[in-house]
């Protein structure tokens, strides 16, 4: 009996000790769980802050800034964006460039993107364009570059529009002005 006893008792043992072990793991996770849940509220209640701390940088530069997924939908335009395109916020987002914009800028815009994302690379292109909403021609520099997610894949493509024209002249200005100084001092 005493064998039979000791049977049981091994048993028994090990069976808490599988237990213990099963337990000392649920709580290994738990910790875990606990440990990283902090970071992912905070994480996630902090996204919408960081998307106005975003839109309010973009919409402060001085140039168009937008950012458009893989399948040329505008994820993300600045205020500058506005005011040269004429168009709303509202009324971009989620658009392509060939909803909004004439064929010409469609092709224009469609082939930087695809060169981009292509080549994998940035692109640098400087351009002129009679703008309807300033009612002016006008030189730009657009760049575009391909965005990456953490696997490195690429998911979107950012491009920036600066125009040319306002420093040209400012600087056709200077120019004549040093030159108009220059014919003084040498008569």
């Amino acid at each position: 009996m005493s064998n039979q006893n000791n049977d049981q008792t091994s048993a028994t043992r090990a069976a808490m000790l599988d237990k213990l072990a099963i337990l000392r793991q649920e709580v290994a996770q738990l910790e875990q769980q606990l440990n990283i849940t902090p970071v992912q509220s905070t994480n996630a209640a902090m996204l919408p802050s960081c998307r106005h701390q975003l839109q309010e940088i973009v919409d402060n530069v001085p140039a168009v800034i937008y950012i458009k997924d893989i399948e040329g939908r505008y994820a993300l335009i600045n205020r500058e964006f506005e005011n040269i395109s004429g168009l709303s916020r509202q009324g971009v987002i989620g658009k392509t460039t060939q909803e909004l914009f004439t064929q010409e800028l469609t092709d224009f815009f469609e082939a930087n993107d695809r060169e981009a994302i292509t080549t994998n690379g940035f692109l640098e292109r400087e351009w002129h364009l009679f703008n309807p909403v300033t009612q002016r021609e006008d030189d730009y520099l657009t760049i575009v570059f391909p965005l990456h997610n953490e696997a490195g894949e690429i998911y979107a493509t950012y491009g920036t529009i600066t125009n040319l024209t306002t420093s040209r002249h400012a600087e056709d200005t200077i120019r004549a002005s040093q030159q108009q100084m220059q014919d003084i001092l040498d008569n």
